[in-house]
């Protein structure tokens, strides 16, 4: 008799073939999903808290690895690498991975910002800054008629021409509009014959309002269209994360992280997040940067975090649109795959039935082909092994490739193997994960 338990409640399935196929049902749709056999414990860690993991050392030094080979270090952890956390670790892992499935999908994100960026219909003029002449309203003519002034389009303008309003910004937002009026006009018509500038406007819920002033060499590269290039990067990728486009400053903030979902003895050095970042801002208040960033557990309770990152993008809003788009589409295709492998292995083994990537039509005889896999040479006789690893999936029952890893943690739990020979099936465990998942891959 097995037990089935879905987001936390507890069912009998009628036979393990029904309860393999409920319980992949349950994960397909999201939940929270295990099956043991009743009467056995909880799935239970090869070590305890503050013990060094040989799976956790296996699969630190090799995610260590795959990030040093993308130019990502990260801080060494302040406990010995693999140590396992502390209950309050796994409370705290679990709190941050329910987090980050609250989290709206990145693309989701972009579809939204996409909208209310173009709901704006921005319009760019080209003007001589001296026939510049400000109502007592306070809005501005230029030839497109009265034009509303935004504060910070205000503080822009004025910052554009610091030699007649000196440190100004501030003071003349605060100043009634008729004087305001009158203090601009008196100053504007100082202004070099020749200067011109960009005045950058769009619509506002009181009219057409400007919201920046840039030189003429300001190329414009607008949210709407990084998002439309980051959407099409980023759109099969399931990455989470905020998407904000702040409507006073223009800011466009992306984030895209992948979150583990599961990890057997969590521990001191363990990646546990990854994702990019991009940035930019539509007022010439900075450059577009995107840049990809890991998130490392330092401690045994997961409050102490270190983080490496490494640089994709940092562009100024200069240059030709051919060839920042092509900067641009570079930087979000980078971003979209840099991680796909840990994507891979944390989300898709636990999505991916076993029999997709092998043969076999049953638990046994799937278990006879991974024995197969020089990733499980532990020296002992192939038809022993595929026994051993049967009474490990008892324990750890389960119709995707995550439990048939789990199985291999597991064989200790129900065959009598010494201290070295339940190091080498750690080991194994740790080194069968990237293969199943490069399984998974190259199925697709």
């Amino acid at each position: 008799m097995y037990i089935l338990t879905i987001d936390g409640r507890d069912q009998a399935p009628t036979d393990m073939q029904s309860g393999l196929k409920a319980l992949h049902a349950a994960k397909q749709k999201g939940h929270a999903a295990t099956m043991r056999k009743a009467g056995a414990p909880a799935p239970t860690p090869t070590v305890r808290a503050g013990e060094v993991s040989k799976v956790a050392v296996a699969r630190i030094e090799r995610h260590e690895k795959m990030l040093m080979d993308r130019g990502i270090a990260l801080p060494p952890p302040i406990y010995a690498a693999g140590s396992k956390v502390v209950q309050w670790g796994h409370d705290n892992f679990r709190t941050s991975r329910q987090s980050w499935e609250d989290m709206p999908e990145t693309i989701e994100g972009l579809r939204s910002a996409w909208v209310q960026v173009r709901r704006e219909k921005r319009t760019d003029h080209e003007v001589s800054v001296r026939d510049l002449r400000m109502n007592n309203d306070g809005t501005l003519d230029f030839g497109q008629g009265r034009v509303g002034v935004e504060v910070a389009g205000l503080k822009s303008l004025l910052g554009r021409n610091a030699e007649l309003f000196p440190r100004a910004g501030t003071f003349m937002s605060m100043l009634d509009p008729d004087v305001r009026a009158l203090n601009f006009n008196r100053q504007i018509k100082k202004a070099d014959k020749k200067r011109r500038l960009v005045l950058r406007t769009r619509r506002s819920p009181s009219g057409r309002s400007i919201y920046a002033a840039v030189s003429k060499k300001y190329t414009a590269f607008d949210a709407d269209k990084i998002i439309h290039i980051l959407g099409d990067a980023l759109k099969d990728s399931g990455m989470r994360g905020e998407v904000t486009v702040n409507p006073a400053t223009t800011d466009l903030r992306v984030n895209g992280i992948y979150h583990s979902d599961e990890v057997v003895d969590l521990a001191a050095g363990d990646v546990f997040k990854m994702g990019v970042q991009f940035r930019s801002n539509d007022a010439a208040g900075g450059s577009m940067q995107a840049k990809a960033l890991a998130w490392r557990n330092l401690c045994l309770n997961l409050i102490i975090i270190g983080t490496g990152e490494k640089e994709l993008l940092r562009q100024q809003h200069k240059g030709s649109v051919t060839n920042i788009r092509g900067l641009l589409r570079a930087a979000a295709a980078t971003g979209a795959n840099l991680f796909a492998d840990f994507a891979t292995e944390w989300g898709i083994l636990r999505a991916t039935p076993a029999s997709d990537v092998f043969e076999g039509e049953n638990i046994e005889d799937i278990m006879v082909e991974m024995a197969q896999l020089s990733a499980m040479d532990v020296g002992i006789r192939r038809d022993t092994l595929v026994e051993m690893l049967l009474a490990g999936h008892q324990h750890e029952p389960g119709d995707t490739l995550a439990d048939l890893a789990n199985a291999v943690s597991a064989v200790h739990l129900h065959n009598e193997v010494n201290n070295w020979r339940r190091e080498q099936f750690e080991e194994a465990a740790g080194l069968l994960v990237p293969v199943l998942a490069s399984r998974v891959t190259a199925e697709a």
